[in-house]
């Protein structure tokens, strides 16, 4: 009984590690930055231009990816993904695995109760099991999303810091392409480190650095990557009214981040009215309780 106990405690705390390692942030992979600079390369060379050079269980987990996210099939956050460094096989198997966790929880403790003695329906570990493995495979998707959400709120805080630099490296008479490749240097933040490897991988695909924005701000939605990539198109033509272009620009973001920092202020102060409302009343019936109970007594 001890024996088994342990292996049902031992099989619900791998899952519950599993379960806090997707949702610890973590630092981005070493092969998925590499796989976005050779990704690059490919998409300049064609599609049939280079084979790429992974085992056969990846490309298994490559062909299951692309039949199960297919048209019609189950709908992946791209873009969150991209923005978090994870690749689609990576996201699927921890879906895959989390809902084998919630598959297997209730069996688990089940069992546990029946070793203990305890008599337990089947009905209700076999409703729960259901439950717990939709629960948990849907469990990656709000977590990628939120995630995500939080990662590019501090991605675009980082970009109107860029957008200053790049306009810094303007004025001091660079041209567009030096000034967008030489802003990302300033800072050694995962957001700029994000830029200049997009600025890289635009350079081995031999584009343009503000096509490799553009690339970059579609890959993980940001639509401001975009705006400034047109903002740079433009500066062969218009010459120093580009920088005057993103001097309004950079003004018209922190405007609107602080906006957005302002309601959601607003919005948490709103809802602590309810707590403490909540404290109050109760502090209210404990100072009163005794009155009302002489009183409904006598």
């Amino acid at each position: 009984m001890v024996q088994v106990a342990i292996v049902f405690g031992a099989l619900l705390g791998a899952g519950v590690l599993l379960m806090i390692s997707g949702v610890r942030r973590h630092p981005p992979r070493l092969d998925a930055v590499l796989t976005r600079l050779a990704g690059a390369d490919r998409a300049a060379a064609g599609p049939g231009s280079a084979a790429e050079p992974a085992g056969r269980p990846a490309r298994w987990a490559r062909q299951l990816t692309r039949r199960v996210t297919g048209p019609g099939g189950l709908p992946i956050p791209r873009q969150d993904l991209a923005l978090l460094g994870k690749t689609p096989e990576r996201f699927l198997g921890e879906k895959a695995a989390a809902a084998a966790f919630g598959l297997c929880l209730p069996l688990l403790l089940s069992g546990l109760a029946a070793v203990q003695g305890l008599g337990v329906p089947w009905t209700v570990p076999g409703a729960a099991t259901l439950g717990f493995a939709v629960a948990g495979f849907l469990v990656p998707d709000a977590t990628v999303r939120s995630t995500a959400a939080q990662r590019r709120l501090d991605f675009r805080h980082a970009l109107s810091a860029y957008f200053d630099f790049v306009r810094l490296a303007f004025v001091g008479g660079a041209g567009p392409s030096e000034a967008l490749e030489r802003a990302p240097l300033a800072s050694d933040g995962w957001a700029f480190r994000r830029i200049a490897e997009a600025m890289e991988a635009a350079r081995h695909a031999r584009l343009t650095p503000w096509q490799g924005l553009a690339r970059l701000g579609a890959e993980i939605g940001v639509d401001e990557l975009g705006d400034l990539a047109d903002l740079a198109d433009l500066a062969g033509n218009e010459g120093a009214k580009i920088v005057d272009s993103i001097t309004a620009y950079t003004q018209q973001i922190r405007s609107r981040q602080l906006a957005e920092m302002r309601y959601e202020a607003g919005s948490r102060t709103t809802t602590m009215t309810v707590p403490i409302a909540m404290i109050g009343l109760a502090f209210i019936t404990l100072l009163g309780f005794p009155q009302i109970y002489l009183l409904l007594t006598n």
